[in-house]
């Protein structure tokens, strides 16, 4: 199988999966929302995102780097699995601690509390699941990390949904994500000890220390991930349950974007890490693709979902959350900002520079802290809304100078102006469209769609090397253009423009 056939199809099935998965759950929150009401839906994204926060300590960044070793040295995977593991149980003990300790300083009612704890169990099977996870896409077989994530995802939906249908709340609808998360923890082991690698358990000092201080700056993704919804546990504190729930009613929205974006650099880091030792050029190309191709999903995304939110909320959760409107559309841009730095990111770990993207978020995470801080007893939800642009425009930026500064500039304007264009025609059809009939949202969204596209071809956004891979990923060859054998091309990966 080919370079762009390879990354196709490991792109393909993580973004299927991911799909079952954000849906699934998105499903289940929207019952949580109608059914439980913006109360408890505010103290359960609570409970998640704050343990999420404590997720960040039992991984360490050790999964990210866990897949650009072993995707260099596949016989190194023994040893790093047996050392992580020890070193992630002992670290997932102290964060208990940690966790029930601050959660009862935070003096919380007695259910949030209860539900932090169950949550704190379910990021300690989950950090376990990554890791063989991990090792799966190091091997790049991520045909295995797509059915658990699936698999997770239908376990937790179909049980979450039928414990909310027989009248059970927080607590109960916690212990279903702490569930299937050892189910998934289990089945992760059991398939890496029976395709892959049974780990040799070991306490390896010198080999935890080399891996720490290569790994810490890797968190730096789960940060980067995580920095945005600091918003969420400042709102709680200041404004209460109900405003975190209208509040993240509408980030969830945009968090169903954000796993389009990761799983498409995922299939990409092995590769991109492979091509920093072997070939620049071709990690130049790929970097510069990336990019053009997540800011093309991603600005009709932000566009579309800006135009549409009030036909999206009522949609979703009823008549009860109209503040939720204005929150998405203020925080819908966050996706094209996403689609633009994330690639950037991803490049900084596979060059060796996680150092800088540590840097770089810690200084947007001091932001969005400063700014929330000031803004939300005056502005409420449209205060963290607005932070959360401003954070990611600031991430956008520096990631941008960083992987120019060191030896990968990229003509980031070139790159979106058409997107950008064929983005504000869309939105000027659905405007109109909008305000001229009573049309169904999913035919709103398919003129959207088709607008775009027609927009997109008559600006000329493709471009004769986005042909040619597209050919590539669906094994299409050119009448004019005959078969070659693997040893005519330096990569199958490489158009013209860069042989």
């Amino acid at each position: 199988m080919g370079t762009v056939q390879r990354v196709t199809r490991n792109a393909v099935l993580l973004n299927v999966a991911r799909i079952i998965s954000t849906l699934g759950k998105f499903f289940l929150l929207i019952y949580v929302a109608r059914v439980l009401g913006e109360a408890v839906l505010g103290q359960f994204t609570f409970a998640i995102i704050f343990t999420s926060f404590f997720a960040i300590v039992i991984s360490l960044g050790m999964d990210d780097l866990l897949v650009r070793e072993v995707a260099r040295d596949t016989n190194a995977s023994r040893k790093y699995l047996g050392n992580i593991a020890v070193l992630r149980l002992l670290l997932s003990l102290a964060v208990m601690v940690v966790i029930v300790i601050s959660i009862n300083v935070m003096n919380y009612p007695a259910d949030t509390r209860l539900a932090v704890y169950i949550f704190g169990g379910y990021i300690v099977f989950t950090a376990f699941s990554f890791m063989f996870r991990a090792n799966f896409r190091a091997f790049e077989r991520m045909e295995w990390d797509a059915l658990l994530e699936a698999m997770e995802a239908v376990v937790t939906t179909v049980v979450g949904l039928i414990v909310i249908l027989s009248g059970y709340g927080l607590v109960a609808l916690s212990l279903t994500f702490l569930g299937a998360s050892i189910l998934s923890a289990a089945i992760a082991f059991i398939v890496s000890a029976w395709k892959f690698t049974l780990p040799r358990i070991e306490v390896d000092w010198e080999f935890w220390k080399t891996t720490v201080m290569k790994a810490v700056p890797f968190s730096v993704f789960a940060l980067f991930i995580l920095y945005p919804r600091v918003d969420t546990i400042l709102l709680s504190t200041l404004k209460g349950d109900a405003v975190v729930g209208e509040y993240n009613a509408a980030y969830q929205i945009v968090i169903a974007f954000s796993p389009l974006v990761m799983n498409f650099m995922i299939a990409l880091v092995p590769l991109l890490s492979r091509y920093f030792v072997s070939g620049q050029t071709m990690l130049t190309f790929a970097y510069e693709k990336s990019v053009k191709y997540l800011v093309m999903v991603g600005f009709p995304t932000s566009m579309g979902a800006m135009v549409l939110a009030p036909r999206i909320i009522p949609f979703l959760y009823g008549d009860g959350y109209g503040n939720s409107v204005l929150a998405l559309q203020i925080l819908a841009w966050n996706c094209v900002l996403l689609a633009m730095s994330r690639p950037m990111f991803y490049v900084l770990g596979a060059i060796n520079r996680q150092g800088t993207c540590a840097v770089i978020t810690l200084a947007a995470f001091a932001l969005a802290i400063g700014m929330n801080y000031l803004v939300i007893p005056a502005w409420s939800y449209v205060g963290s809304g607005a932070t959360t642009l401003v954070t990611g425009v600031f991430v956008a930026a520096a990631a941008w100078y960083a992987t120019s500064r060191y030896g990968f500039p990229l003509r980031l304007p070139r790159l979106i102006v058409k997107p950008m264009i064929a983005s504000l025609a869309m939105g000027a059809v659905l405007y109109l469209t909008t305000a001229l009939a009573d049309i169904n949202l999913v035919l709103l969204i398919a003129i959207g769609t088709v607008s775009y596209l027609a927009s997109l071809y008559l600006v000329r956004g493709f471009s004769s090397d986005d042909w040619f891979l597209l050919r590539q990923a669906l094994r299409i060859r050119s009448k004019a253009q005959p078969a070659q054998p693997p040893e005519a091309r330096a990569s199958d990966l490489e158009p013209e423009s860069v042989r």
